[in-house]
């Protein structure tokens, strides 16, 4: 898609990351968007990006494994051109007593809301943006 810019947005089919795919769409930029386990999400964000005239596609990837990073990225660059914007968006908690949480917890909180976030920059080009946003849900249970 030459001439076009595209943006890969983590976590796009919801919340902060649906509305950036929405608005860099609006603003004539080709999106990826992916999800890890909101497919419906996902195929229904990109086909709404598609029926309002713009380029989108939703990609499966678990951003936590570096290996379905890069692969994201290639199919990403193969079907939108070059990258030139990244967001990181995707995000999980888990809400559960401290008393109770295991190791296995943690280490999906440490994979998924820190390290996810700077795998992404591996492949940034020196011409690119990048952006991290999260949002809060209501104070969980426990605090």
């Amino acid at each position: 898609m030459t001439g076009t810019r595209a943006a890969v947005i983590t976590g796009g089919s919801r919340g902060i990351g649906r509305a950036v795919a929405d608005k860099l769409a609006r603003e004539g930029v080709a999106v990826a968007i992916t999800y890890a386990a909101s497919p419906d999400a996902a195929n229904g964000a990109a086909q709404a990006i598609r029926q309002a005239g713009g380029t989108a596609v939703a990609i499966s990837t678990d951003v936590s494994d570096a290996d379905q990073v890069r692969a994201l990225f290639d199919r990403a660059e193969a079907e939108l051109g070059g990258i030139d914007i990244v967001v990181t968006a995707a995000g999980m908690i888990r809400p559960v007593a401290l008393a109770q949480a295991t190791d296995q917890d943690f280490s999906d909180h440490i994979e998924i809301n820190l390290r996810a976030r700077s795998t992404p920059r591996a492949r940034r080009p020196a011409a690119s943006a990048t952006v991290d946003a999260s949002s809060r849900s209501p104070a969980p249970r426990w605090l």
